[in-house]
């Protein structure tokens, strides 16, 4: 009976937030219709309903494969996959999977230094362009980055709080920004869980 209430609102609910927490939700559930029913929204999803949709998709191995197949089929562009479903996908490590990737070139790795620099270059030439504009910044801040952090007790709490970050250090800052794994806080490491049942 939950699974047919879930199915049901994944397939019509509108708000945002409360998809989202369906999406999550459904993980625990090994159904071949749940895939059918995310497969045909994901491509008109945005924002944390999009990223919920792609996380469940990528979290077992039989949907990771029919996501794929839509993307190979055209139902979905693959600039529409983030970089963390890609890399969820990429730890199923089944020869479908695989070859799925391949003649998709979907791959994430990690930024070279070479990367990091010329990025970086491309940062400091922006900033010295001109001031920034603190309200349309704090938009993307909680956009992007307080998707996890808090900042004046503003975002999430799955990263570590950057309100006591020194953000004087604009190089510092900037390396964390540009390749932010580079330095993972004690507390906040990241731990791959596979259960019994196949889901990553």
């Amino acid at each position: 009976p939950l699974l047919e209430t879930l199915l049901t609102l994944s397939s019509a609910e509108t708000d945002s937030a409360v998809l989202a927490a369906v999406m999550t939700a459904m993980q625990n559930y090994d159904s071949p219709e749940i895939a059918r029913n995310v497969l045909a929204r994901l491509p008109k999803l945005e924002g944390d309903a999009a990223l919920a949709a792609e996380s469940l998709l990528a979290s077992r191995a039989a949907w990771t494969e029919q996501l794929l197949r839509a993307v190979e089929s055209g139902e979905l562009q693959a600039g529409q996959l983030s970089a963390a479903a890609i890399r969820r996908m990429q730890l199923h490590d089944t020869p479908a999977i695989r070859g799925s990737l391949e003649r998709l070139s979907l791959a994430v790795a990690g930024l070279s230094a070479a990367q990091v620099q010329a990025e970086t270059a491309a940062v400091m030439t922006a900033l010295a362009a001109g001031s920034g504009n603190p309200r349309a910044g704090k938009q993307l801040f909680l956009q992007n980055c307080g998707r996890c952090h808090v900042l004046f007790d503003e975002g999430g709490r799955i990263g570590p709080d950057l309100t006591p970050f020194n953000r004087d250090n604009l190089e510092r800052m900037l390396a964390s920004v540009i390749n932010p794994s580079i330095e993972i806080r004690e507390g906040f490491e990241n731990h791959l869980l596979v259960t019994t049942d196949g889901r990553i």
